[in-house]
């Protein structure tokens, strides 16, 4: 992984990476292999790794059936720290702390932040 030995966290020793599918589906600790003629409906597969494929309302119940199974990742960001509505100095420094997924669009190389 990136040049070094997979480490355990990731999946030493061996990993799937599926091609077409995004990387929350690639196998860690792989012990053997099973080729089915259908998606495999076991609990990650079947609920948790899934989305609408189109924009819902926050908290709208979307029917199981219609949800697809995520291939791709998106450029993402999380600001984790100061909270949201956190009241904060101003004029005085501040740490920012949080976290970027480059998706489809490959390392996140630079991370701006703004506070308009």
């Amino acid at each position: 992984m990136n040049g070094e030995t997979l480490p355990v966290k990731h999946g030493f020793p061996l990993r799937v990476v599926a091609p077409g599918w995004a990387s929350d589906s690639w196998v860690k600790w792989l012990t053997s292999i099973r080729v089915l003629d259908r998606e495999w409906d076991g609990f990650w597969m079947k609920g948790a790794y899934r989305h609408p494929g189109k924009p819902v309302a926050p908290g709208t119940a979307v029917p199981q059936e219609q949800m697809q199974p995520v291939t791709s990742l998106h450029v993402k960001s999380v600001i984790a720290d100061p909270a949201d509505g956190t009241q904060v100095a101003s004029g005085k420094p501040l740490v920012v702390r949080g976290v970027a997924w480059g998706g489809d669009a490959g390392p996140v190389t630079t991370v701006d932040v703004s506070v308009e």
